[in-house]
């Protein structure tokens, strides 16, 4: 099992980045890096079953099925979570055509979830830079806190 680090040193803080991109040479699952990574750094890990990592992988699953599409007989399964919200163009009570149902997920409702899941995501992360009295670290988070800090008031994420 994974131990939390203390993160004492700006080499242990490197550490941690080394094992990031040793995930990414692997080719690990990006919702798998941010688990594990969110068990070294400071803070309360990340839960599969809370916020807002549900929304997460969530989002992951829908992004791979753009991205990635395959023939399917019916929609995944994830589909009836945004039906249930009100936020397909069909309503849940509709026939859909089964082949049109990346179609009714192209809403402004599910792009703003879709831009608030990933700036909540990155938030999570930004938020255990805080908080250090290693210089460079400490650098390093308030420029990610400046560059996302202008999402704060961005109508698409609230």
């Amino acid at each position: 099992m994974l131990q939390k680090l203390e993160l004492t040193s700006v080499e242990e803080w490197i550490t941690v980045g080394t094992f990031l991109e040793e995930l990414e040479a692997e080719h690990v699952q990006v919702t798998a890096k941010y688990l594990l990574i969110s068990k070294l750094l400071p803070g309360e890990p990340l839960k599969k079953g809370e916020q807002p990592f549900q929304d997460f992988r969530l989002l992951i699953n829908v992004r791979n099925d753009f991205a990635h599409p395959k023939a399917q007989q019916k929609p995944p399964k994830y589909f009836e979570v945004f039906e249930n919200r009100g936020w397909t163009y069909n309503k849940k009570t509709d026939k859909p055509k089964l082949y049109g149902w990346m179609t009714q997920l192209e809403t402004p409702e599910i792009a703003c979830w879709a831009c608030r899941s990933a700036h909540n995501i990155i938030w999570n992360i930004i938020e255990r830079f805080g908080g250090t009295d290693h210089v460079v670290i400490a650098d390093l988070y308030q420029g990610m806190k400046f560059q996302w800090g202008k999402t704060l008031n961005d109508k698409r994420v609230n």
